[in-house]
């Protein structure tokens, strides 16, 4: 069952237990693409999840392929939109890391940790979240930038 194989993987997420998360997040989304009733809302949350649990396990390219899936089948999901363009900061990719956070911000215009990351694209200072802060990887957005 999608539901309980996405419950487990969350679980292992608020444990650090990402590598075995991972799989449960992917069991998850196999049981969706299986059923057609399934809105694309709901698909794309977890298409995020499986994200953030391969960003925190280093694994960048397989976690942008997550957060673009997310956000093309949610495009209110800013928070993807806004890791995509820390990790593409990461990949020394300034002008897509810069589109990203744009889009995230035009989600999500008052969010002053996208200001910041923007302003860093735009001639400003440091990133926030460039360093690890609080168990979080580079750009991570906490659960309350999820608005």
């Amino acid at each position: 069952d999608a539901r309980a194989a996405f419950r487990r993987a969350e679980a292992m997420c608020d444990q650090q237990r990402f590598a075995e998360a991972v799989p449960l997040f992917q069991q998850a989304l196999q049981s969706l693409s299986a059923d057609s009733q399934v809105p694309p809302g709901v698909v794309a949350e977890v298409w995020a999840h499986l994200g953030v649990a391969l960003q925190s396990l280093d694994r960048v390219p397989e976690a942008i392929d997550c957060y673009k899936r997310a956000g093309s089948l949610d495009r209110s999901l800013h928070v993807c939109f806004a890791n995509l363009a820390t990790l593409h900061a990461y990949l020394q990719e300034p002008e897509k890391a810069l589109e990203y956070i744009t889009t995230a911000l035009s989600l999500d215009p008052t969010n002053e940790t996208y200001q910041q990351i923007r302003q860093h694209f735009t001639g400003g200072s440091r990133p926030a979240g460039s360093s690890r802060d609080g168990g979080r990887k580079q750009g991570e957005a906490s659960d309350g930038d999820r608005g």
